[in-house]
């Protein structure tokens, strides 16, 4: 049972992060008010907040241990397959083919699937210590998904219970309200694995790379079945999501709200660091994703920025 299971592991088409050549031009990127303050327009609710207290982030390639909050991480039998990112008390955003068998459309028993909020250690003696652990009531992929094309690579997790939230080590992602402009700018991303291509092992600890948004044109003549409404291109040479956490959050930080958005979950991409990677555009998906919130559990919320 634990061969078959291993072997899910590595081959799914998860992905997880690069971080080969970090350099000190990410410093920036990691300010100690980023997250943290409060910004000139708010939110709904409470969202995309970081935790850095007094400490800096320097173009360092581990995340501080729940700094960012949002981060959700599944797994089958103590091996991490992939990642998400928390919007309500009761839902997971994540990729699609995290639901299935490598390659096809026979889905994986939900039983088997253990979603972890507020951990930073997958591997080791420590892991999955301090968070929460729930099960799954309702994987729900979207419609359109294929693992041919890759296209529609988008799902929402029905937890069995809810989040207990606290911001110092669990709290929802804000979403997008449909007028971010992107392109050129870094993007947070958080996961566990691979911490190079072709490595064998992956990482212990959460952690973070700055992707930056490039436009449509980067990524159409490398993969076939891009979608330029339902994808967006990253691109930072050296600076990529790999195999084996898929799902996980891109993040935007809002100026004006100074919080974190989720604008897009990890896909596929190839030669992680070396090629452009795709990315399921959270905007493009956000009705969707909103339908199936409120068809498992009305009474939850997701947060964003206000804008009224």
């Amino acid at each position: 049972m634990k061969l078959w299971l291993t072997w899910i592991t590595v081959i799914l088409f998860c992905a997880e992060l690069s971080y080969a050549n970090i350099d000190e031009g990410d410093d920036d990127d990691d300010s100690s008010e980023y997250g943290v303050v409060e910004g000139d327009i708010g939110t709904n609710c409470t969202c995309g907040v970081a935790n850095k207290e007094d400490q800096r982030i320097v173009g360092g390639e581990e995340a501080k241990r729940n700094e960012y909050p949002m981060i959700a991480e599944l797994s089958i039998q103590g091996d991490h397959i992939c990642g998400g990112t928390i919007i309500t008390k009761r839902h997971v955003v994540t990729a699609a083919h995290c639901a299935f068998y490598p390659k096809s459309l026979d889905p994986l028993p939900k039983y088997i699937i253990d979603v972890h909020v507020g951990i930073h250690e997958v591997r080791g003696e420590r892991a999955f210590q301090g968070g929460q652990n729930f099960g799954i009531e309702e994987f729900i992929t979207h419609p359109k998904y294929h693992y041919k094309n890759k296209d529609h690579d988008i799902a929402v997790i029905f937890l069995d219970d809810e989040i207990n939230f606290n911001p110092h080590n669990v709290a929802p992602a804000c979403l997008p309200v449909g007028n971010e402009e992107i392109i050129g700018d870094k993007l947070k991303v958080l996961g566990w694995g691979l911490p190079a291509y072709r490595a064998e092992d992956g990482t212990q600890v959460l952690m973070k790379v700055n992707i930056k948004a490039v436009t449509h044109d980067e990524c159409t003549p490398i993969y076939t079945n891009y979608n330029i409404k339902t994808n967006i291109c990253m691109h930072t040479q050296e600076k990529d999501a790999c195999q084996g956490d898929s799902g996980g959050p891109l993040l935007w930080r809002d100026p004006e709200t100074n919080r974190y958005v989720l604008v897009a979950a990890t896909s596929y991409g190839r030669k992680c660091g070396l090629l452009p990677a795709v990315n399921a555009n959270i905007t493009y998906f956000l009705p969707w994703i909103q339908s199936a919130v409120s068809a498992t559990d009305p009474n939850q919320k997701t947060c964003a920025k206000l804008t009224s």
